[in-house]
């Protein structure tokens, strides 16, 4: 069974968060950026979750999940 979108975008989250110290990790502002790959069912195939807000997914990155589905 696959997991819900709200689950997986729980789990990105945790996934950053759990890179950063322990005190950033209550304070993080909201000034991040994420890039995700969706399907048609709502599953995301392909996440990228930055805390600079000038990072994004590569496109090449992006057309390989892409072609992926």
């Amino acid at each position: 069974d696959q997991p819900t979108l709200a689950q997986q975008t729980q789990q990105a989250l945790d996934d950053f968060l759990s890179g950063l110290p322990d005190e950033q990790q209550k304070t993080v502002a909201a000034t991040g950026t994420g890039n995700y790959v969706i399907d048609n069912n709502g599953v995301i195939r392909a996440a990228y979750v930055e805390k600079d807000y000038t990072k994004r997914m590569e496109p090449e990155d992006i057309i390989l999940a892409l072609n992926a589905l």
